[in-house]
């Protein structure tokens, strides 16, 4: 798991400020130090420099996040907790957030998953607006087969922060491995229209090229609802997973012919007449495309999700459309950031439209709107979830990206 560089900014951000010594290095020493190790990616060797540093030091609790972070990295899992535990015990003038997430790896490479669960768990009590914390969880809650619980987690985490790809992508797959195609589509469809040239975007194009490729797909001894609208989408995966448009004579008007754009294809021009109302998907991902396909956005998003095509000829048709593909994802991002922002929330027996904002892909607010201002907590996102102040703000900044 990629942890924030955080970490780093928190042990260094103080080195011009007088510390106590320790027996034989200064503070400023020992972390120069283990920068020098860090660079090399000698991550143990960081952490033992680290564990120099006297106890009474006063920046000994800042210290131990990295510690920690480094023992984890050099996987060293059982280090990492232990260096945990003893931050959880030095955290009551800090965040102890950063040892939860830490914990969280630790205890998931060693396949502790119910024991993660429950540390997940208990740190959303306090962050409840982290959907870094709500993915792990998920991850361990798919781990120990709870697909459900998983689902659910993956659907808080994308509400919470809809930009995070990888919630996207564990969300599809979980679709996929219950042969719910249509849903799965969307997921990788999002993924990539996010992260066009991402580290990782030409291996989800291959991935979701063999999900909507396959002939046969898994045999499943006994569905799982992966949400309550699953029904509304039974009659697309009915057509989806039979491949009627994978051959030669079904028409797209663009020349990449992946199995992806073409079964997109059929997922746009299906959902033009779904109007099925209620749930996740009807309320988040269906507006999304229907939003493409009443646009004549076909091309735009194929070009987009084949940006960073392994496959040369895609790749090349993808490339030659750029100033496209920069207009499409700058909007499709401000659209995305609309259709998410939307939320109802049932408060003392009443149903009310709470209003996500976003602002640089974070969220920063949550509130009503009355007279075209949202009323309610603002300003108050960081990755802890804390919440600073409240106000009322305009609705409705677009957060273009590329």
């Amino acid at each position: 798991m990629k942890l924030l560089l955080l970490t780093l900014f928190l042990v260094f951000i103080k080195v011009g400020t007088p510390q106590q010594k320790n027996k034989h290095y200064s503070y400023e020493d020992i972390t120069t130090k283990a920068l020098t190790f860090v660079e090399k990616q000698q991550y143990l060797q960081a952490a033992l420099e680290l564990e120099r540093l006297n106890p009474n030091d006063s920046m000994y609790h800042d210290v131990l996040t990295s510690i920690s972070y480094y023992y984890l990295l050099a996987e060293d899992n059982q280090k990492c907790i232990d260096y945990c535990n003893i931050g959880f015990k030095n955290s009551k003038f800090s965040s102890p957030y950063f040892f939860y997430l830490n914990n969280l790896a630790a205890l998931s490479r060693q396949k502790k998953n119910e024991e993660a669960i429950l540390i997940a768990t208990k740190a959303l009590k306090i962050y409840p607006k982290s959907h870094t914390l709500y993915f792990n969880r998920a991850i361990s809650y798919e781990e120990i087969g709870e697909i459900k619980k998983a689902v659910e987690d993956l659907k808080k985490s994308i509400q919470i922060n809809p930009y995070h790809i990888k919630s996207h992508l564990r969300l599809g797959n979980l679709c996929a491995l219950q042969n719910q195609t249509a849903q799965a589509l969307m997921c990788f469809n999002v993924y990539l229209m996010l992260s066009p040239d991402g580290e990782y975007s030409s291996k989800i194009l291959n991935l979701g090229n063999v999900i909507a490729s396959r002939r046969d797909p898994k045999a499943i001894d006994k569905k799982i609802s992966i949400t309550k609208d699953d029904d509304d989408f039974e009659e697309l995966n009915l057509i989806l997973n039979n491949k009627i448009a994978l051959n030669k004579k079904y028409k797209t008007k663009n020349k990449i012919r992946s199995s992806l754009a073409i079964q997109s294809h059929v997922l746009l021009q299906q959902l033009k007449e779904h109007d099925a109302k209620g749930g996740f998907w009807n309320e988040k991902y269906v507006p999304f495309f229907k939003w493409i396909a009443n646009k004549n956005y076909y091309n735009n998003m194929i070009y987009s999700t084949h940006f960073d095509s392994e496959y040369y000829k895609y790749k090349a048709i993808a490339k030659k459309n750029t100033t496209m593909v920069k207009k499409f994802v700058s909007e499709a991002y401000a659209k995305w950031s609309d259709i998410v922002g939307k939320n109802k929330e049932v408060i003392n027996g009443k149903e009310i439209i709470k209003y996500h904002l976003y602002e640089d892909l974070q969220l920063i607010g949550i509130g009503e709107i009355k007279d075209d201002k949202l009323h309610g907590v603002w300003n108050f996102y960081s990755e802890e979830g804390t919440i600073s102040s409240s106000g009322k703000f305009d609705y409705g900044k677009k957060t273009g990206h590329w």
